[in-house]
């Protein structure tokens, strides 16, 4: 039986009295009120970490009021961004200017370090699709016999072997629920690329296809728990009016993984003998290598700051953590502002109405119960994501060389390796894009786009007839397709979900968004080889129509999350009864603070 899904978040540091922090043991310092940060305990834990000939504690500090929260209420409204939004009380970085950054290359080298779990994932999609259609693969691990002497994959387990590994990433939603809060994002990252390495190993030394699929679960948990935690993270240490465009590194890396996946077994399949295993092996031991690199690779970035408070650490670590994501020493003013604001924020009491505290801290964090609209927030990210899974991309990625060998084109490893190009270059104009046009419009213009192009896809595979000149037409529309989803529903559905919780729930609600997600991709992972050995590239009406539908949807339900803080939204949810966010004028009003 699973577990059910729930967070259980830490308790917040007790800070009322004369407490200290020293090392790691709490700290000094009587506070104004006793939910909030002495700004002296700051300066006094900067006096001890502060050696002969290093600059003295900020003058500008001194002469602050006591109280953290008034100080850093100050400094906020002297330093607010540059779009004239409020401060968004769920991201401490919101608290400060875009100024306060010293350099953004270490932001930058953490992001990309973090983002290798979406390279592994790109890695896996771009060699799973292909190697269960590998001669050597499916003479060692084929279920069926042939006439001929030769084994084959029936349908069932070829969906199977593709698709089960969206069943571990179901799994991953209820890991990552439990182990973020406890063990931080860094080592969960580094648990889910153990899991790769140990489903890619159990899939190289497997005896038959029934240990391949035990495999292909654990890659599914790996990539399941980085597809979760990668975005929540890196969307987590970056400042807001970036955090669109950082966050997006996740899915550039993916998509950067799908073209070394695919080349890989482009490169193999040329090179190797059809009766060589090293033809399929070589790609799965090379994504044994990825995973050790990025196992590694994420003990390099420091541990977010917010977690870092909520499990208790000293001042002097959580300084360190900002001033390395913000390229300044532990000594500058910023650093120190910020530091006294996240342990405010992770302190100050929760006000409540009409209910106890002990009831109110309960429904804060439940999804079911949670205001503003918890529940309607996940379950429109769960459908958001859902969406994202029935445009189809997965029926060109997954099975790629399926859909091209029935239109009798001779190199289908080369199909692959195009549209990874395609996704990669598409996906580097993301970032572009994404920092120009608003979220919702993308969506709406994506999903038009794309059922217009799968339905041309679909005419063209079922009604012209098949020539050299309708594999050419073929092999463009898909391109077209990956394209516009690149730009838009690919990258931008992800950044919704990182964007659309507060803190209470982000992890909970994130977790459940998606698992979900792995739960759509399962059923089409399975169902595309049964339904395509049936009616061919008559499926592609399937998908065209789930699109159409999906820019209703988002018409409908998604609200403007560009520079639009989690505190301005909770505010938009609850003074919006309706669920519908086109026809309401505040809808509107806060969309235009979000330009």
């Amino acid at each position: 039986m699973l577990p059910q899904l729930s967070l259980v978040q830490p308790e917040p540091i007790p800070l009322s009295g004369t407490q200290h922090i020293q090392g790691n043991s709490a700290w000094s310092c009587h506070t104004a009120h006793s939910s909030n940060i002495h700004v002296d305990c700051i300066q006094k834990e900067y006096s001890n970490d502060t050696s002969p000939g290093q600059t003295p504690f900020p003058d500008s500090l001194k002469n602050h009021s006591p109280n953290a929260s008034s100080l850093t209420k100050e400094h906020v409204e002297a330093n607010g961004d540059s779009t004239g939004n409020t401060n968004d009380s769920d991201n401490p970085f919101a608290f400060d200017s875009d100024n306060c950054i010293g350099s953004y290359a270490p932001l930058v080298c953490f992001t990309c370090l973090i983002a290798f779990g979406g390279f592994v994932f790109g890695y896996d999609i771009g060699t799973i699709g292909g190697l269960i259609d590998m001669t050597p693969f499916i003479q060692t691990y084929g279920d069926t016999m042939l006439g001929n002497g030769h084994k084959a994959f029936k349908p069932i387990t070829k969906g199977t072997i593709v698709s089960i590994s969206c069943l571990g990433g179901f799994l991953s939603g209820i890991i990552v629920n439990k182990m973020i809060p406890y063990m931080g994002m860094r080592f969960t990252v580094f648990v889910s690329m153990l899991c790769y390495i140990m489903g890619n190993t159990l899939t190289l030394f497997s005896p038959n296809w029934k240990v391949v699929v035990v495999g292909r679960i654990f890659n599914g948990l790996s990539i399941g728990i980085s597809q979760i935690t990668c975005p929540m993270y890196i969307s987590e240490i970056t400042p807001i009016k970036q955090r669109g465009i950082f966050t997006c590194f996740n899915q550039l890396f993916t998509t950067f993984g799908i073209v070394v996946g695919s080349t890989s077994l482009l490169f193999t399949a040329t090179q190797y003998f059809p009766s060589d295993s090293a033809q399929y092996q070589y790609p799965i031991c090379q994504g044994i290598v990825l995973a050790v690199i990025g196992g590694l690779g994420i003990w390099f970035v420091p541990e977010s700051p917010n977690w870092l408070v909520k499990r208790n650490k000293s001042i002097k670590v959580v300084k360190k953590s900002l001033g390395s994501l913000r390229g300044l020493p532990t000594t500058d003013e910023n650093i120190i502002n910020l530091t006294a604001k996240l342990f405010d924020m992770n302190t100050r009491p929760v006000k409540h109405e009409k209910v106890s505290t002990n009831i109110k801290n309960i429904d804060s964090k439940s999804i079911f119960k949670g205001k503003p609209k918890y529940f309607l927030r996940t379950s429109t990210g769960v459908f958001l994501l859902g969406f994202q899974q029935f445009t189809g991309i997965n029926f060109f990625f997954y099975y790629g060389l399926l859909i091209f060998e029935n239109v009798n084109l001779k190199t289908p490893y080369l199909v692959p390796v195009i549209f990874g190009l395609v996704n990669l270059v598409f996906s580097c104009l993301s970032v572009c894009v994404i920092s120009i046009f608003k979220r919702k419009a993308l969506l709406i213009s994506g999903s038009v786009m794309l059922s217009i192009l799968m339905a041309l896809f679909t005419i063209c595979g079922t009604v012209v007839k098949q020539s050299t000149n309708t594999t050419i037409s073929l092999i463009i529309l898909s391109c077209l397709f990956i394209a516009v989803f690149s730009l838009t529903w690919g990258p931008i559905a992800s950044v919704i979900i990182s964007e659309l919780f507060p803190a209470p729930i982000k992890v909970k609600a994130m977790s459940i968004c998606g698992s979900s997600a792995w739960i759509f991709n399962f059923a089409i992972t399975l169902l595309v080889p049964l339904l395509a050995n049936k009616i061919g590239l008559a499926l592609g009406w399937v998908f065209a129509g789930f699109t159409a539908l999906a820019s209703l949807f988002v018409y409908q339900m998604i609200p403007e999350t560009k520079n639009v803080t989690t505190t301005m939204l909770d505010k938009y949810y609850e003074e919006n009864n309706s669920i519908f966010f086109h026809s309401s004028s505040l809808s509107r009003s806060w969309s235009k603070r979000g330009t």
